[in-house]
């Protein structure tokens, strides 16, 4: 979980996977986007979904943080 003080961050453009595959695969990236989906193969692309993983779980919020912030976002909503 991101928090909104975080403000503008990579998460936010679409949503992203990255495929570890063994060799000779190698790791393959896919992006879904508003017009539809895309697999990326060239390694150069692949390596900016990883540089946007990287910015995503070094800002997102650690687990007990995450759970404290969904126990008081649905006691609001009890």
């Amino acid at each position: 979980m991101v928090p909104l003080e975080a403000g503008a961050h990579p998460g936010l453009e679409n949503g992203f996977t990255i495929l570890t595959l063994p060799e000779p695969y190698g790791d393959k990236g896919y992006v879904e986007g508003i017009e539809g989906a895309i697999y990326l193969e060239e390694q150069e692309h692949v390596r900016r979904c990883t540089l946007r993983f990287g910015i995503l779980t070094s800002t997102a919020l650690g687990v007990s943080a995450s759970l404290e912030v969904i126990k008081a976002v649905l006691h609001d909503y009890q």
